[in-house]
C-alpha cells in the first residue's frame, strides 16, 4: 500500500512482481489494486483492464477507481 505513494519505476516493478505472484490473497490483491492505481502508467492500466473481479464487489470497486485514476492522470 505504501509503495503506491512512492511512485517511480522501483515501486512499480515491486508492485507488479507481487501482483504476478501466485500466493496473493484477496485482501492483498485489493491493496495492490489501490497502490497500482496511484502508480499509474499504460502497462499498469493494461494489467488492471484484464482483471476479472468475479464475485468480489470490493475488488471491482477498487479496480474501477484505480482505472479511473490512471486514465485521468494520463
Amino acid at each position: 500500500s505504501a509503495l503506491g505513494k512512492m511512485r517511480g519505476d522501483v515501486a512499480r516493478d515491486a508492485l507488479v512482481a507481487r501482483w504476478d505472484a501466485a500466493d496473493v490473497t484477496a485482501d492483498e490483491r485489493r491493496a495492490l489494486v489501490e497502490a497500482l492505481g496511484k502508480i499509474g502508467g499504460d502497462d499498469v492500466l493494461a494489467r488492471l483492464r484484464d482483471v476479472d473481479a468475479g464475485r468480489d464487489s470490493e475488488l471491482q470497486r477498487r479496480l474501477d477507481r484505480a482505472r479511473l485514476m490512471i486514465v485521468r492522470t494520463s
